[in-house]
């Protein structure tokens, strides 16, 4: 999976807002954990810790930053880390957990001062389970009690099951600053920090085809495994497809059958998994109903979705987008179809190339924003899903960015003439077609990516309502379109012209037709855009600068100018031949 680096947001922006989960500074047993918003400044080769009283220089910054980063802990507020204070036995106990990937626990604390759905109440139970944290004796955890120095090392040790180094030294019954906390859990945790409840495996196997491959997704991934079992299990004569009574020909003709339920839907720990693989058969050229209820019971907001599927011959036939249909949450990638008797090799090198395990270093907050229409279009028939949508959500992958998809009020005829028509008098009109929603929180994106077909020459007056509704100052916009041979047809600079107070860059333009039919080649495309933003910051002496994007080199100058660069010797701007 391609992504725009830290450089890019090097360049573009100086300070970035990051939502940061994570254990809060409160001691009231009561209280929940809450994200809180850092201000980060970057700069060049230094640590940024993303708390105002931790110098990149501190002893520890390193391991406050680490600590953040893997979600083990947060700030006090204020965007203070406070590491001079202390960290209460509860705290310590959510840290580890995290550290273990939030294993799942059935029951609820079982001591005198703890209480049931908290924020620490699964890491409570779970470390008492695994003898990591006991207690006190007499029914006591210590919840609110701050973590001594001794505490603080045999709690790791047993965690990382070194055994009971408990000494009863005196001298280490002081309180262990948060400082202290950040530097153990780094340097003993560091290595061996569980990614497991990051990546799920979801999978239903009729005859162990497609288990076979999920295992090897879950090995490859490191990922949990979880079976979508139906109440009522096929037996081998339900899947007998060449009995007409019998169970899977009965319910692929009558489809008022197909509601499976299943022995659970949602998996414990679910709101924990960023990536969701989700694994059938092919049955009659779509994916198997079992994974139906799934599919539509769960929430996929802020997930990354990868269906496979397994077939003795039959391709992927849509199946992965019928799926998406579903559902209108979750960042569904293109699937994969695998052979029934799919080797590892074969599996694990597909998941290599979704590079799923590569850190996001894309620290600026992205929005594609993109105006798409379905039904009759130009060159490619009738089409279920839009040609600059399937563009859009390749961006967003890439880019790890969210999704605007801007739509109007009155939707347009999903005739192509009849479609023609409207647009040139909206054209003429230079209207403002109503839209029906607005983006949440628009002031907290860097970059929007903005996408739109041509039609006649400019982008739908749709894309001018939305780039005439918010506040474009210190944005910077990526425009992208889909055509039929016109290319980007002069719409940077019309929106350079709209924007005056944004940096407008120049931007992408696939074919409609490429885009619809070609996905490889439209894939090739984005991906050689998006690495193409990847500006190196330039030093002092630098000589050169390659961009493999269509960028101009008027535009390559606005760049230096928006960031007061100048550079020495030759600019050399290499054009892409294949955007």
């Amino acid at each position: 999976m391609k992504c725009i680096k830290r450089t890019l947001s090097s360049l573009l922006v100086a300070i970035m807002l990051l939502s940061l989960a994570g254990c809060g500074g409160s001691s009231d047993a009561n209280s929940t954990i809450e994200p809180e918003t850092q201000i980060l400044a970057l700069s060049s080769g230094e640590i940024t810790t993303g708390f105002h009283d931790v110098s990149a220089d501190a002893d520890y910054a390193e391991a406050v930053a680490w600590c953040r980063e893997n979600g083990l802990l947060s700030g006090v507020g204020d965007n203070r880390f406070d590491p001079d204070g202390t960290l209460t036995r509860a705290m310590l106990a959510t840290a580890i957990y995290r550290a273990a990937g939030e294993p799942a626990v059935s029951g609820t604390p079982s001591f005198n001062d703890t209480q049931s759905n908290t924020w620490y109440s699964n890491a409570v139970v779970w470390a008492n389970a695994n003898g990591i944290i006991q207690g006190y004796g007499n029914g006591l955890f210590g919840t609110d009690d701050p973590v001594s120095v001794e505490q603080l090392q045999v709690i790791i040790d047993r965690y990382l099951g070194r055994g009971n180094t408990w000494k009863g030294d005196p001298a280490l019954k002081v309180p262990a600053t948060r400082a202290q906390v950040a530097a153990a859990l780094y340097e003993n945790l560091k290595d061996t920090a569980s990614s497991s409840g990051k990546v799920l495996v979801a999978y239903f196997s009729a005859t162990g085809s497609t288990e076979r491959v999920a295992e090897y997704i879950a090995e490859a991934m490191g990922a949990d495994l979880f079976e979508l079992e139906p109440v009522e299990p096929y037996t081998s004569s339900d899947l007998n497809y060449n009995n007409n009574s019998s169970r899977v020909i009965q319910e692929h003709d009558d489809p008022s059958l197909q509601d499976i339920a299943l022995v659970k839907t949602t998996p414990d720990n679910w709101a924990n998994y960023d990536v969701v693989f989700i694994g059938y058969p092919i049955w009659w050229h779509a994916a198997s109903w079992v994974v139906n209820h799934f599919v539509t019971d769960n929430d996929f907001s802020g997930k990354t979705v990868i269906p496979f599927c397994t077939s003795a011959s039959s391709p992927l036939e849509g199946s992965d987008e019928k799926l998406a249909a579903m559902t209108n949450t979750g960042n569904w990638l293109p699937g994969m179809r695998f052979s029934s008797g799919a080797s590892q090799e074969t599996v694990t090198e597909w998941v290599s190339t979704l590079k799923l395990t590569e850190p996001s270093t894309n620290t600026a907050n992205v929005l594609v924003a993109y105006f798409s229409r379905t039904g009759e279009n130009y060159g490619v028939g009738v089409i279920e899903k839009g040609n600059t949508e399937i563009v859009a959500e390749m961006i967003a992958d890439g880019a790890r960015a969210d999704l605007f998809h801007i739509e109007t009020v009155k939707t347009y005829p999903s005739g192509y003439e009849d479609t023609k028509t409207i647009a040139q008098q909206e054209q003429t009109e230079n209207a403002r077609p109503e839209l029906t929603a607005t983006v949440d929180s628009f002031d907290n994106y860097d970059v929007i990516f903005v996408g739109y077909p041509i039609w006649y020459s400019d982008a739908p007056m749709a894309v001018y309502t939305f780039l005439d509704s918010y506040n474009w100052n210190g944005k910077t916009v990526i425009p992208f379109c889909t055509h039929a041979g016109s290319g980007l047809s002069g719409t940077v600079s019309r929106i350079k012209t709209a924007l005056p107070s944004a940096t407008v860059l120049d931007g992408l333009s696939i074919s409609g037709a490429t885009a619809q039919n070609d996905r490889a080649a439209t894939q090739r495309s984005v991906d050689t855009f998006l690495e193409g933003l990847d500006l190196s910051s330039p030093s002092s002496d630098i000589s050169s600068v390659y961009m493999t994007t269509s960028i101009s080199p008027e535009g390559l100058m606005e760049v230096y100018r928006a960031l007061n660069w100048t550079p020495t010797g030759n600019v050399a701007v290499k054009l892409s031949t294949d955007v």
